[in-house]
């Protein structure tokens, strides 16, 4: 039950809450505490105007986030590994080898070349790239490679054991040591891959548009709530503080 102020008003999201969330989640971070957060929002509202209609009022208990398979390293797999895909496992801190290479000549032929040293300040996400599922040959071993490179050294440092690369994305789905996927494909694959990741137990990051009918959304949505996983959609640009 919440605590109410002496006014019998619903007490507001404070500190105490957030460190509650914060201590519950799995490292996907923000992500998980976002979900949190929301539905932790909407019971407060729905309890609010239980209150102010003087009708009982139960609260839900919040979902749990299912946890990755180490509570430590979250193992990411990769759908589609174009041009989008290729920039989002770059975010996540895999860069391929020749992108490092090209950052490092850039910065020794100007000092205000800042790619290379904003890369290797960016945030270190503690995750893995474990798997690739590519239609393309030469995207999958460009995954490989970007995945290999832990060190963000480039071509000359030193490299670790790659990604498994899988011909058909429900082998990867149905891979237990694959945690969560990033699913950067065509559009049209966006809907059905994301809600085969959600049944498979996997965690979804998926690019916009997130679907292309509004059943497939509603379907999508019905799934992610039965299954219990954190699910984000790929709008950076609503994400950011000035939103």
């Amino acid at each position: 039950m919440e605590k109410e102020n002496h006014n019998n008003q619903p007490a507001k999201l404070g500190r105490r809450d957030v460190l509650k969330g914060l201590a519950t989640l799995p490292v996907l971070g923000i992500l998980g505490y976002g979900v949190w957060k929301k539905e932790k929002y909407t019971n407060l509202k729905n309890k609010e105007l239980s209150l102010e209609l003087d009708l009982g009022y139960e609260p839900p208990v919040l979902h749990p986030i299912p946890p990755p398979r180490d509570s430590r390293t979250i193992r990411l797999g990769i759908i589609g590994y174009g041009g989008r895909g290729e920039h989002l496992v770059r975010a996540a801190g895999f860069a391929h080898p020749s992108v490092i290479d090209e950052w490092k000549k850039g910065a020794k032929e100007n000092k205000n070349d800042k790619r290379y040293e904003d890369y290797l300040a960016q945030e270190d996400l503690n995750v893995v790239l474990a798997g690739v599922c590519d239609v393309f040959t030469v995207r999958s071993k460009r995954a490989m490679e970007a995945s290999a490179n832990l060190h963000r050294e480039g071509t000359e440092g030193k490299m670790e054991k790659p990604a498994k690369v899988y011909k058909n994305y429900k082998e990867l789905l149905a891979d237990p040591e694959i945690d969560a996927v990033i699913i950067a494909t065509p559009d049209h694959w966006h809907a059905q891959m994301a809600m085969d990741a959600a049944r498979a137990g996997k965690h979804v990051y998926v690019e916009k548009g997130m679907t292309r009918t509004v059943d497939e959304a509603f379907a999508l949505r019905k799934t992610v709530e039965e299954t219990g996983i954190v699910f984000q959609l790929g709008h950076q640009g609503r994400q950011t503080e000035s939103y």
